[in-house]
């Protein structure tokens, strides 16, 4: 994919995505699914809980460098405080 801000894009804008800017779109794709369980529960935990269950989430989201870097760990949710 492609980085892209306005109709009219410079030159910068479309620079391809950086492999972790691909990662993190990866992990809100994957956030959005509703059936791999609640975003109260790390990004981790929900693709346990979804392989748990039958639901073959993402494979390529388990090998993800889950660290201190929350970016990875928490979900798209948690930057929505209730």
């Amino acid at each position: 994919g492609l980085v892209t801000e306005s109709s009219n894009p410079s030159a910068d804008q479309l620079r391809p995505l950086t492999a972790r800017e691909k990662e993190l779109q990866e992990l809100r794709q994957f956030d959005q699914d509703w059936r791999c369980g609640p975003c109260s529960i790390s990004r981790l935990q929900r693709w346990e809980r979804a392989a748990q269950h039958g639901l073959n989430p993402p494979r390529e989201i388990r090998y993800m460098p889950f660290s201190a870097d929350t970016d990875y760990t928490h979900c798209l949710s948690s930057d929505y405080p209730l």
